[in-house]
């Protein structure tokens, strides 16, 4: 599973008009954009297992070229989302918390965390959940 194809894509389109309409808390469309968001988090913390591995792999074979290939191919997926999941997280928790569903995503943003920082060298702009304790 990657980043543009797929079920992928369609939770991308599902967050972003999660996203760009507030206005809208049902329960449905709330639940919908958990899955997404998750399929979406799940997907970074492939690329990031698959990345570590070729970072510890260079004992065996050169995988630097590689790790930089990657690096350049998920880049502006990192930038963008970096941008949007954490309004999202913060929206997702605080309608989460309205409809009484715990909102457990600590491992898996922490996982997008962490790649955000080893391909782009920053720290993603914290955001915490309002609804649960946030572990998963």
């Amino acid at each position: 599973m990657d980043l543009t194809t797929g079920e992928v894509v369609q939770a991308r389109i599902t967050l972003i008009t999660y996203l760009r309409h507030p206005g809208d808390s049902s329960r449905e469309l709330v639940q919908e954009a958990l899955g997404s968001y998750y399929m979406l988090l799940w997907c970074f913390e492939r690329i990031l297992a698959g990345r570590r591995v070729l970072n510890h792999s260079h004992r065996w074979t050169p995988s630097l070229p590689a790790v930089r290939f990657l690096d350049s191919l998920v880049r502006w997926h990192l930038e963008e989302w970096g941008k949007d999941l954490p309004v999202l997280r913060r929206r997702l928790g605080h309608d989460l918390g309205s409809l009484g569903i715990p909102f457990l995503d600590l491992r898996s943003w922490s996982s997008f965390e962490n790649l955000h920082v080893e391909v782009l060298r920053i720290p993603l702009q914290q955001s915490a959940p309002t609804a649960g304790d946030g572990s998963d």
